[in-house]
């Protein structure tokens, strides 16, 4: 009989569902992709959901309207795709600019650097 895997594993974390074969990789809790600096989060969040009203919303009120008017397209349907792709250009235009702001200029050294938020997230050298 074989002892429980949360008894094999010297990991605190580990659970019963854990199996030898997965002890081994990376924990999944130790992945935090959302760990950005508050408004990098927030720039990349809110231009994603700009994104997808243009993509979602607009669209498919387009969508609807031209399918109303037999497919014949009219000024509101042109002025729609407009709309519609002004919410996606910048809505990729503001995440982008939330990413670029997480990259700094020292003016004394002249070297590009990393936002000092993000430096202090990143994992610590292990052993």
């Amino acid at each position: 009989m074989t002892e429980p895997a949360a008894e094999r594993t010297p990991d605190p974390r580990a659970t019963d569902a854990v199996t030898a074969g997965e002890a081994d990789t990376p924990d999944v809790a130790d992945f935090r992709p959302l760990s950005l600096p508050r408004r990098a989060l927030i720039g990349i969040l809110l231009g994603g959901a700009q994104f997808l009203v243009g993509v979602i919303g607009v669209e498919s009120l387009n969508g609807r309207h031209l399918a109303a008017s037999d497919w014949i397209v009219e000024n509101r349907y042109i002025y729609g795709t407009m709309i519609e792709e002004l919410l996606e250009m910048s809505g990729i235009a503001v995440a982008l600019a939330a990413l670029i702001s997480l990259f700094q200029h020292d003016a004394r050294s002249g070297h590009h650097r990393l936002d000092p938020a993000v430096q202090r997230r990143a994992p610590a050298p292990t052993a």
